[in-house]
């Protein structure tokens, strides 16, 4: 994997990477609230046809709709956070690792319970998906963008 070169007095805070975990519970969630809203829901509920249901939705959430190979895309994902950017490398990627500065977020958020949406001031947003511990991810990069924003604004 391409290693972000760290600028002068530039220090990494936290490194984080996606979870198999995560992804799962994803893939496990969307697939009940779909089978959910499909399933005949009622005076004939049958729990062997919903148990069918939930297998048919994951098969065709993780093959059809490509979830599993969202998976292989984003599982070589490492998010690095250092004083002074947000820096994503992957695998994957032919072009080198891709920063942005920490003063260029305007704000982090959750999104679907298994990704944070990191929005930029340009207004572009990246997510970053399936990490665990995405409360703590997200108060990490708004207290590391803190001291940031102070410096970019003297």
């Amino acid at each position: 994997m391409p290693e972000a070169a760290l600028q002068k007095g530039e220090t990494v805070i936290a490194t984080w990477r996606p979870s198999l975990r995560v992804f799962l519970k994803k893939l496990l969630a969307v697939t009940v609230v779909t089978t959910l809203l499909l399933s005949p829901i009622g005076y004939s509920f049958d729990l062997r046809i919903f148990l069918i249901g939930i297998a048919l939705t994951l098969l065709a959430y993780a093959l059809v709709f490509d979830d599993y190979t969202e998976w292989m895309r984003r599982r070589t994902d490492r998010w690095q956070l250092t004083n002074r950017r947000l820096i994503l490398a992957n695998d994957f990627e032919a072009d080198p690792p891709v920063s942005v500065p920490l003063h260029h977020i305007k704000g982090v958020r959750p999104w679907l319970g298994w990704a944070l949406r990191v929005d930029l001031a340009n207004g572009q947003t990246t997510v970053m998906s399936f990490l665990p511990g995405l409360k703590r991810v997200q108060q990490q990069i708004l207290s590391a963008r803190a001291p940031a924003m102070e410096q970019a604004d003297v």
